[in-house]
């Protein structure tokens, strides 16, 4: 019982396993923070390709915009690798509190369940 809320998480991001535990709150927490965090790297990713398509892409052969669009990706990501790089340690640190967190918090259940258990 103490790791399925580990697998929660693992399995559906931060946030779920607490919920699991029943901490509502901090789940919240976890879960509006990884929203907002994955916000901004797409909005950063989306500013930072904007400079590489071309002003009217409906002009373009589909082909030749799709071939274009990846090399033109490769060349971005490799300019702001840093800010992305950034971004991810982000993200898994919100996911790897949220797994500890998790699992911390089921312990705790359980040794709450057990001291009811036994006080019967």
């Amino acid at each position: 019982m103490v790791w399925i809320p580990v697998i929660l998480t693992l399995v559906m991001g931060p946030g779920m396993g607490q919920l699991y535990n029943k901490e509502y709150k901090k789940g919240a927490y976890l879960i509006i923070l990884t929203l907002i965090v994955f916000l901004a790297a797409g909005y950063y990713m989306k500013n930072m390709l904007i400079p590489y398509l071309p002003t009217d892409i409906t002009t373009e052969d589909p082909l030749e915009l799709t071939r274009m669009m990846q090399e033109n990706a490769h060349k971005a990501v490799g300019e702001h690798t840093g800010a992305l790089f950034g971004y991810m340690v982000l993200l898994m640190g919100i996911w790897g509190y949220s797994v500890v967190d998790a699992y911390k918090g089921g312990r705790r259940r359980a040794a709450e369940k057990l001291k009811t258990l036994t006080a019967k």
